[in-house]
């Protein structure tokens, strides 16, 4: 009940009506229009990522391209290196082959013992035509003929091993020597060949017999498998040097005391043999301090 308040009578309630709203077909009509508005997101988003698949796999496409160029062209370039290489290799192989070939034949053990004792029949060589000349006589015809071919053997084995060894060969002391032997008998040969011992050309005939000598110190190189004579020459070559500084002392110590002797002994050696005819039937025993030189031959004689 109301009381009405201009009648003051009181009133009975009304009921007004309630209106519910339903909201469901708003929510829904807005759901629909969100749903129009995220279609095209969704479109131009699946578009983009399309387009950025694409540019992706035209990249790789283009790589894989330019990979299988660069590689044809690095075979292409290989194969003509290896035409043009096997094409060389065709041409030097065999001379390369034939240098390592005759190369392990020189240096073999066998090939350097008959050098050796190729070297060492020459060495009796020269000793028998030395005798022969030395007689007047003129050596015989197997000798002559000997000698020819030992040094013919000699020159063989250095144009073979300048052959393998190239120029290096030229650079080792050994190949100097050899050439050094192999240009004077070449010499002597030339000379012996035209007959220079009439014309008085003997004496460099002579001396390039003399170079022949040089052959002696090949058989060093070609024994040295040998370890007692390699050893025995290593130890004299480090005393050569303490052999000529004491050659050297010695020359000075002998000095000092022929000095001595002059000045003191000579004059008492000439008394004696003027006043009292010592050493009349002694030539050498008057002189023998007359000078510093006179005094050192006589002093190294004596101790010597």
């Amino acid at each position: 009940m109301q009381l009405d308040s201009a009648a003051g009578v009181s009133k009975p309630w009304r009921l007004r009506p309630q209106v519910s709203f339903d909201n469901s077909h708003v929510e829904e009509a807005s759901q629909a229009e969100m749903g129009d508005m995220s279609v095209p997101d969704n479109d131009f988003g699946e578009t983009q990522s399309q387009a950025q698949q694409q540019r992706c796999d035209s990249e790789d496409s283009e790589r894989r391209r330019s990979a299988i160029r660069r590689h044809s062209s690095i075979l292409l370039s290989s194969y003509i290196t290896s035409m043009g290489s096997e094409e060389e290799e065709g041409s030097w192989q065999p001379s390369q082959t034939k240098k390592a070939r005759l190369g392990r034949v020189l240096k073999s053990r066998q090939c350097e013992t008959v050098i050796a004792i190729i070297i060492l029949f020459n060495f009796v060589l020269m000793y028998l035509d030395a005798d022969a000349r030395a007689a007047g006589q003129k050596p015989a015809k197997w000798q002559m003929i000997s000698t020819s071919a030992c040094y013919w053997v000699f020159v063989v084995e250095f144009a073979i091993r300048t052959f393998v060894e190239g120029r290096q060969a030229f650079t080792s002391r050994w190949h100097q020597l050899d050439l050094c032997v192999v240009v004077s008998g070449f010499v002597e040969q030339l000379l012996q060949w035209i007959d220079f011992d009439s014309r008085g050309i003997g004496g460099i005939i002579s001396v390039l017999r003399c170079c022949r000598l040089l052959r002696l110190v090949r058989i060093v190189r070609h024994l040295n498998h040998m370890r007692e004579l390699t050893r025995l020459l290593e130890m004299t070559g480090s005393c050569a040097r303490t052999l000529f500084w004491a050659f050297i002392l010695m020359g000075f110590v002998m000095t000092s005391w022929a000095i001595l002797a002059v000045e003191i002994v000579r004059p008492v050696v000439v008394e004696l043999a003027d006043s009292h005819g010592q050493w009349a039937d002694c030539e050498r025993c008057r002189r023998a301090f007359n000078s510093v030189f006179e005094a050192n031959l006589t002093l190294f004689q004596t101790i010597v």
